[in-house]
């Protein structure tokens, strides 16, 4: 059962990879499905007899392992595709994943944004970095840009128009394009320079996507700073709602679906209160 079980996640994966989904998304599903595969091989369960309630015991399965929701959610609706996926190969009548039912709320927190001395300190440990990492972390905050966006960035996308710099975004979230506006000037000149230079390159940075996240830990070893990269895109977007830039706009230049989303960067910086404090 377990080798049938292996050999029917392969062809959803391939599956997956002829609708076009990015290699990431795919990695995804596969470490999201895996701890699916230890909880039907630890309890002895016919994944293709799968019920509701094994469904939840699943989901507390998950919890118990200290994951967080947004993980657990995560994993919950990697299921739910997968199971999707054995209705239409005819392997299964029907899907036992209910993730409305099963979801795990998910605490309310505010994106995290840097301060300016916290923001010094990191460029400052970038700027002893090689070029090509130097760049893409300040092209992340100066862009606003995810990881696996910047990852995937090509010599070709950075452009200028209207004396504006500009980058091509693909393979965001739902795999939307947008264009991603640099709003440090400086920034800017270096980025399109380098291109120019690189433009035979198959990425714009040649970093593949766990590589941002071990100059990460790196920076955060040395400067002390609990930094991950998506710290970078927090920040460019809070400064751009204190600079007075309109929140749709901001909302389009992060690439969010729903504004709802952008307006959490609105909650999150303390400046205005800090100065009604100066002023007592």
């Amino acid at each position: 059962m377990l080798r049938n079980m292996i050999q029917n996640l392969e062809n959803f994966y391939r599956e997956l990879e002829f609708l076009g989904k990015s290699s990431k998304t795919v990695e995804t599903y596969q470490f999201s499905l895996k701890y699916f595969r230890s909880f039907c091989h630890r309890n002895r369960i016919k994944y293709k007899e799968l019920d509701y309630r094994q469904a939840k015991a699943y989901r507390n399965f998950l919890a118990e392992k200290g994951l967080s929701p947004n993980t657990i959610n995560g994993c919950l609706s990697a299921l739910k595709t997968f199971y999707d996926f054995l209705v239409d190969e005819e392997i299964i009548n029907r899907n036992p994943v209910n993730t409305a039912k099963l979801r795990v709320k998910i605490p309310e927190t505010l994106p995290e944004f840097l301060t300016e001395d916290e923001k010094n300190k990191i460029m400052n440990y970038f700027s002893n970095q090689s070029e090509h990492v130097r760049l893409a972390f300040m092209l992340m905050l100066s862009a606003g840009l995810r990881i696996g966006e910047c990852a995937s960035l090509k010599p070709r996308d950075v452009f200028i128009r209207d004396n504006a710099y500009l980058v091509h975004v693909r393979g965001g979230k739902g795999a939307k394009e947008r264009l991603a506006p640099i709003v440090d000037r400086e920034t800017a000149l270096e980025v399109a320079e380098y291109a120019e230079k690189n433009k035979d390159n198959k990425t714009l940075f040649g970093l593949a996507f766990h590589t941002f996240g071990y100059h990460a830990r790196r920076c955060r070893n040395t400067t002390g700073i609990h930094f991950h990269p998506h710290r970078l895109r927090h920040t460019f977007a809070t400064e751009l709602l204190q600079g007075g830039v309109p929140i749709d706009v901001v909302q389009e230049a992060l690439g969010h679906a729903s504004i709802k989303t952008t307006r959490t960067y609105a909650k999150t910086s303390p400046m205005e209160i800090i100065k009604l404090a100066t002023h007592l």
